[in-house]
């Protein structure tokens, strides 16, 4: 089943909402100040109080520094090694650096642009508070100890409520110069009757190594297929690529993990339904580039309390999918340029689950030969009917490093059209999942169309010139979607 297929080859990034250091991000877009709020209308009157810099950083620069940024980059948090925010001594170290990143709307981290609707816990600073830390940048001033404590405004967050954390049985050691290597393992919550889950968070062991992940949920029904892999393969778990590599009827897309991210919870009421004798396969996308300790995550769940009468309504993910076809550019050749030679390429590298960019093409309708490069720039859009039909809990955009901008639209064209998400600079670092402040209704009658673009001059000079489609590679793309809809009960 190809929406099947499509759905797993997906970076395991569908509920990023975290915060970290994306290290040197291209300029954003400006950020919205609280009169320019995307999908809001014009206030009258500022709701707070302009922040001013009077040479008095610990009542102007200090609180933007705690609420906005300690949160990732004290010690311990997933921007601390790039940029340590623990006393107002390291804040005035990096006050350049700090100013660059606020200026061009790369820090905080927010990709989401203005046609997109409102989102909650949008990070993006105020115009008036980026002014004030430039204005505090060119002197670099604190008029407080050194080593005054930065408070975390706002800490990398927990699973407040775990009621299972299982780890795989086995810890899993790749070999030095495994890049882009996915191993597949069992992960057995011992459910004995239907429940829901209604959130996770996965907790990778050997950070340095774990690229990403993504657990299927699988039915009872493949237990003893997957046992079979198990078995088969040495070391732990199995090698696995696009998906679990098991029946593709057994397997549900049920969460993902990417660095940076936070637990995912999901709206009180509702859940991912999991029934008795039901498992998950969890697929960790791994880069060992030398020597490592054996990495043994664990995967921590919080299940819904039976209700009383009744059920919860239950979460369903939603795929879309558009191809993904970049010619190789002026000047470029070799014998990867020719779209054949890369596709066979790619599936010697991945087999046929890991590459799926003619089966895009088929679920589009589109040809290869309808995509070229024009100006250095290649894009692709498809439209597909909605499917699912409940209130929009999230959505969740993802391309590679050639991303250029991503976009997706319901019911393009008609009166009752909304752009769902709109990144105008796609940032591979920040892939986020997105939760509308305003209800979104959809039906199974409805059209989403996603969109993506991609500048074929962010491609490694130093690989082979190559034609880049849909695969499971770093140096690959796609161009993918997800809605998660709550579905209501009855």
């Amino acid at each position: 089943m190809i929406v099947a297929r499509v759905l797993v080859v997906v970076l395991a990034i569908l509920m990023v909402a975290g915060c970290g250091d994306g290290g040197d991000e291209p300029e954003a877009e400006a950020p919205a100040t609280a009169e320019t709020t995307p999908g809001s209308e014009p206030a009258s009157e500022p709701e707070f109080e302009p922040v001013v810099y009077k040479d008095d950083f610990a009542a102007s620069i200090k609180p933007i520094i705690e609420e906005s940024c300690s949160g990732c980059h004290l010690p311990g948090g997933p921007g601390a090694s790039h940029v340590s925010m623990a006393t107002a001594g390291e804040v005035r170290d990096a006050a350049p650096l700090i100013a660059a990143q606020v200026s061009a709307a790369a820090m905080p981290p927010w990709p989401a642009g203005g046609d997109s609707p409102p989102f909650l816990g949008d990070r993006r600073l105020r115009e008036d508070q980026i002014r004030a830390i430039v204005d505090w940048s060119r002197t670099g001033t604190i008029n407080v100890p050194a080593k005054t404590p930065i408070a975390p405004g706002q800490p990398v967050a927990a699973l407040a409520e775990v009621d299972i954390e299982i780890t795989p049985a086995e810890g899993y050691a790749g070999s030095p110069g495994e890049v882009d290597h996915y191993r597949c393992q069992m992960y057995d919550p011992g459910v004995t009757e239907r429940t829901w889950l209604q959130g996770f968070e996965f907790v990778p062991e050997r950070t340095e190594v774990v690229h990403h992940a993504i657990a299927y949920r699988m039915d009872a029904s493949a237990r003893a297929q997957a046992e079979k892999a198990e078995a088969a393969a040495p070391g732990a778990g199995w090698p696995c690529f696009g998906s679990s590599g098991l029946d593709p009827t057994a397997e549900t897309f049920a969460l993902g993990w990417a660095p940076g991210q936070s637990p995912t919870l999901f709206p009180e009421g509702s859940g991912l339904p999991i029934a008795a004798g039901d498992f998950f396969v969890v697929q960790v996308h791994y880069h060992y580039d030398d020597d490592r300790p054996e990495d043994r995550s664990s995967l921590k769940l919080d299940l819904a309390e039976q209700p009383e009468t009744g059920a919860l309504d239950d979460i369903v993910v939603t795929e879309f999918v558009a191809p993904a076809e970049i010619p190789c550019g002026e000047g470029e050749s070799g014998p990867l340029c020719d779209r054949d030679a890369a596709l066979a390429a790619a599936r010697k590298k991945y087999g046929p689950e890991g590459v799926q960019a003619n089966e895009t093409n088929i679920f589009c309708g589109t040809e290869p030969e309808d995509y070229a490069l024009v100006d250095g720039v290649a894009s692709s859009r498809c439209g597909l009917p909605a499917r699912a039909e409940g209130d929009i809990v999230s959505v969740f955009g993802h391309e590679h490093e050639l991303g250029k901008s991503f976009r997706m639209v319901l019911n393009e064209g008609s009166a009752d059209e909304k752009v769902l998400l709109d990144i105008p600079r796609w940032d591979f670092d920040w892939q986020l999942n997105y939760v509308p402040v305003e209800k979104i209704q959809v039906k199974p009658s409805d059209r989403i169309t996603i969109e993506c673009s991609w500048d074929r001059g962010l491609r490694d000079p130093a690989l082979e010139p190559a034609y880049v489609l849909w695969a499971d590679g770093s140096d690959d793309e796609m161009c993918f979607a997800t809605v998660v809809t709550r579905e209501r009960s009855g």
